[in-house]
């Protein structure tokens, strides 16, 4: 299990492998995961960068924080790339399709309230993203009190979820934290998610 940090944020959680150091990059401009082929540029309409994070040393699991400020109505999005398990189920052509991705999706799904044990699982479903081509993926919603959410303590906050399994060997998952009080952030995460264009390198 590895935490992303997220600057003055919710510590955003992020599964499937252990990591013994992360390490934040420098960098300016767009950022281009060698590996992957996956560009995060320095801002997304209305989020910022706000860190790159590298999970292990060869570079290949990797996240990208962004930030929309906006007072009490803040959105924490983290985008991360890492690859998905040797030894994964494929189907009889030897792909990873959205039935042979749903155990990974589940996986990460359960470690959100692992991670934060107030988290309450409030919707769970499949979806589809236009982004390469229709990519099918999974998205779930919880509830759960963030020990420290930007400048405060104690906030009642929703977390998202999203899980895609990208050309036979990318996980791409998206993180989206805001306070539960917000009337309404689908708006602003459609059009974050539609916004990160992906880059990913392959057939």
């Amino acid at each position: 299990m590895r935490v992303g940090i997220c600057l003055c944020a919710l510590a955003v959680m992020a599964p499937l492998s252990a990591h013994a150091q992360i390490t934040r990059l420098n960098v300016q401009g767009p950022y281009t995961q060698q590996s992957s082929g996956m560009t995060w540029p320095e801002s997304v309409g209305d989020f910022s960068r706000v860190s790159i994070l590298q999970y292990k040393a060869d570079g290949s699991d990797m996240s990208a924080g962004y930030h929309r400020m906006l007072a009490h109505a803040e959105i924490v999005a983290t985008a991360y790339t890492f690859p998905i398990p040797a030894g994964s189920t494929t189907d009889a052509s030897g792909h990873i399709g959205q039935s042979q991705c749903a155990p990974l999706a589940a996986e990460i799904m359960r470690e959100v309230p692992q991670a934060s044990p107030s988290a309450k699982p409030l919707s769970a479903e499949a979806v589809t993203l236009d982004q390469q081509g229709p990519q099918r993926g999974f998205h779930g919603i919880f509830a759960l009190t963030a020990p420290r959410f930007m400048d405060r303590t104690d906030e009642a906050v929703k977390s998202e979820a999203y899980v895609f399994c990208v050309k036979d060997k990318w996980i791409a998952e998206f993180r989206f934290s805001y306070p539960a009080a917000t009337e309404d952030a689908r708006k602003e995460i459609d059009a974050f998610m539609a916004g990160l264009k992906w880059t990913y390198a392959g057939p």
